[in-house]
């Protein structure tokens, strides 16, 4: 797909001055309990990221400072990590 189809010609909708339009939901008890699950959802994944950073934070102390170099992490993030060192590994997982 060529860019002047993405953008109809070089110019978007708003450019032309037609704004795109907008959508309003309707209040529904399908929207509510759809809103309802979709919060719950991000609170359920924000949980395990917590956790997982828990689990993981003490490994990543731990590794050579050649090896977190090469996962990308910087000489800043690298002495930020070390202050992790003293958290107990997981043998378990």
């Amino acid at each position: 797909m060529s860019p002047s189809t993405l953008t109809l010609g070089g110019m978007t909708p708003a450019e032309q001055g037609n704004p795109l339009p907008t959508r309003k939901l309707k209040s529904s008890p399908f929207n509510a309990i759809l809103s309802i699950l979709k919060r719950f959802a991000a609170a359920v994944q924000a949980s395990q990221e917590a956790r997982a950073k828990r689990v993981v934070l003490p490994y990543l102390a731990r590794m050579p400072d050649d090896d977190l170099a090469a996962l990308g992490y910087t000489s800043a993030q690298i002495s930020t990590l070390r202050t992790y060192r003293h958290l107990p590994v997981v043998r378990w997982v």
